[in-house]
């Protein structure tokens, strides 16, 4: 939905609704999921909920007792103002499976408690703050979440110096993104050793990236993708490159959108 001026939303109003989108919505600043009275129902019938282009926007607030138990996506995209994310994720959207945020500088705090457990996608893009929390505070817990099988983060200034830490990520993920990162200076061998799912890697725009993890990625790893890393493109050169040892076990290596097996 676009909306005229609007400053608060009432989410709970509306408890048959599947999906939410609020879009260009420039005087909303409120979100509120709240319960209202003992004949409320509950939000049970939410599926996604997506708001987008509300720059204005500083609090999405859930009442603590309220049922979100189907909403399975949430995307919040381009809300300039938002600092947090609602403290009760965990309890409330417990069937959550995933969760983007693009253009949120502000957020720079997790859930007091841990993300829902059933998350399986997450994105984090042009979020600096959230970044920094995510993988030098670790505040995510991402260890801890036991069905995550796609990470991407992308567009951070963060300084890096190297990524992952070890135990940053959980055992079960399968494919990581890690794009237009400019600070990045190395792969943390350590963060990918138990990694024993991870099955596709895409590494581009990090134009400081010098190297590969000096011990073989995992056995696992069956798709390797390297993009505008000139430093790596070197490197894994083909039967030359100083790390072609430590990658030319895997079934599928593109290089610049070259195919080198």
């Amino acid at each position: 939905m676009k909306c005229d001026p609007l400053e608060s939303f009432p989410l709970g109003s509306f408890p048959m609704v599947k999906h939410v989108e609020i879009s260009g919505c420039e005087d909303l600043k409120f979100i509120i999921a709240a319960l209202e009275g003992c004949h409320h129902q509950h939000l049970t019938c939410l599926n996604s909920l997506r708001i987008t282009a509300c720059q204005n926007l500083i609090s999405f607030q859930i009442e603590d007792g309220l049922s979100v138990t189907n909403l399975t996506r949430l995307a919040l995209c381009g809300c300039g103002s938002l600092k947090s994310l609602p403290e009760q994720m965990h309890s409330v959207f417990s069937s959550l499976e995933g969760l983007r945020i693009i253009g949120c500088p502000e957020i720079e705090r997790a859930p007091k408690e841990c993300l829902p457990s059933k998350l399986k996608d997450i994105t984090i893009s042009t979020s600096d703050k959230l970044i920094e929390s995510l993988i030098r505070k670790r505040e995510w817990s991402l260890h801890r979440l036991p069905s995550l099988t796609i990470l991407e983060i992308s567009y951070s200034e963060v300084e890096m110096e190297s990524f992952p830490d070890e135990h940053l990520l959980p055992p079960s993920l399968e494919t990581l993104r890690i794009s237009n990162l400019p600070n990045l200076k190395s792969l943390e061998y350590k963060g990918f050793q138990h990694l024993s799912s991870l099955y596709d890697l895409y590494i581009s725009h990090c134009p400081k990236l010098q190297s590969m993890p000096p011990i073989m990625l995992p056995h696992s790893l069956s798709y390797l993708s390297i993009e505008k890393c000139p430093f790596l493109k070197e490197r894994c050169e083909k039967d030359k490159g100083k790390d072609w040892p430590n990658i030319s076990h895997i079934p599928a290596i593109e290089i610049d959108e070259q195919v080198i097996i």
